[in-house]
């Protein structure tokens, strides 16, 4: 099984409640349509929320930068990462056998490590060049 704990709702050092992806979903949707989210696999919300977790982490000084509060910030982040894991699967039908296997190798040091600096480069294609590409002059 996989060595990387399990992220939970936690406190940061601005006293900001870090919730889970399916926390958050809970206020945003309808039960029905929540209980449909369920058959993207436990793999998948754990990645959610490991993976934006580790972003958070590393971008949390962009929350301004971005105007942005810490809790939309860090929901942000999470619309991104579900995202970024649905476009890595080859379809619909791969993502639960992708999020599983992507969820073993990430016990891989060198895996992880390569894993998370395209993560961290796809982060950072999507907030900011885009944010650059909507200040320039047309």
């Amino acid at each position: 099984m996989s060595r990387i704990q399990e992220p939970s709702s936690f406190r940061t050092e601005n006293s900001f409640l870090m919730r889970s992806f399916r926390e958050n979903l809970v206020e945003r949707m309808d039960a029905q349509k929540l209980n449909s989210l369920n058959a993207l696999g436990e793999d998948f919300f754990f990645l959610v929320d490991h993976l934006s977790s580790f972003l958070f982490e590393n971008y949390q000084t962009s929350v301004a930068l971005l105007e942005l509060t810490q809790e939309e910030f860090h929901w942000e982040i999470q619309i991104f990462v579900n995202q970024f894991l649905r476009q890595c699967a080859e379809s619909s039908t791969q993502l639960l056998p992708f999020c599983r296997q992507l969820r073993e190798n990430l016990d891989e040091s060198e895996f992880s490590k390569t894993f998370n600096n395209l993560l961290d480069q796809a982060f950072l294609d999507h907030f900011y060049t885009s944010e650059v590409q909507n200040t320039l002059p047309a």
